[in-house]
């Protein structure tokens, strides 16, 4: 009778000790690994709005869309309000797309090129001898690439920032001229348009500033 007593206070005490220590254990059960917010909202597609300042075009508004960290493509407007280069009155626009790669996945770092067309204007009035004042002017249209180098960074937020340089190259232009009958184009018109429209020139981007969504 004793033995029995005993046994049956051993197979007790083994008992509530197992319950316990299941208890205390962690289920063994495979759980699929879970990915950071913050990590899911970077690296999925992103498209934003920005505003950028630079040259040529001092001012620049457009769009853009990044794909995983490591390509971006976007849309860009830029414009030079009526300025004096030169003695000329000059006006400037331009519509572009954009495609940048990022080596280093997430950045800063970036490759990219830029392909569109612009539209220049410029002007100049002189007052010639015996004839009173007299305004030359012309425009042009040309094709140009954009290669550049970079800088940008997005954060999970949303904001991001950028600058770059990089060297226009014209592909091909064209030209309208309108000046008084008899008389020449003035001084540094032709030169202000060959320059902007038809010469390799340094472009750079000061800032660009924006945020995705």
């Amino acid at each position: 009778m004793k033995l029995q007593t005993v046994a049956l206070a051993a197979a007790t005490i083994v008992t509530f000790a197992s319950s316990s220590h299941a208890a205390e254990t962690p289920s063994n059960v495979d759980e699929a690994p879970t990915v950071a917010p913050s990590s899911q909202k970077t690296s999925r597609p992103r498209v934003g709005l920005f505003g950028a300042a630079g040259f040529p075009s001092p001012v620049s508004v457009g769009a853009l869309v990044t794909i995983d960290q490591r390509f971006l493509f976007g849309v860009e407007y830029g414009f030079l309000p009526i300025a004096q280069i030169a003695g000329v009155d000059v006006t400037y626009r331009s519509w572009s797309a954009d495609a940048r790669w990022f080596p280093f996945r997430g950045g800063p770092f970036f490759v990219g090129v830029r392909a569109g067309r612009q539209h220049l204007a410029g002007s100049k009035t002189v007052t010639v001898s015996g004839w009173g004042s007299a305004t030359g002017s012309t425009t042009a249209d040309s094709w140009y690439v954009n290669p550049r180098l970079g800088l940008f960074r997005m954060w999970d937020s949303g904001f991001f920032v950028g600058a770059d340089v990089g060297l226009k190259l014209p592909l091909g232009h064209s030209y309208a001229e309108s000046v008084p009958y008899g008389q020449a184009m003035p001084e540094g018109v032709t030169a202000v348009r060959d320059t902007m429209s038809a010469k390799v020139i340094p472009t750079v981007t000061l800032a660009q500033l924006g945020f995705a969504f």
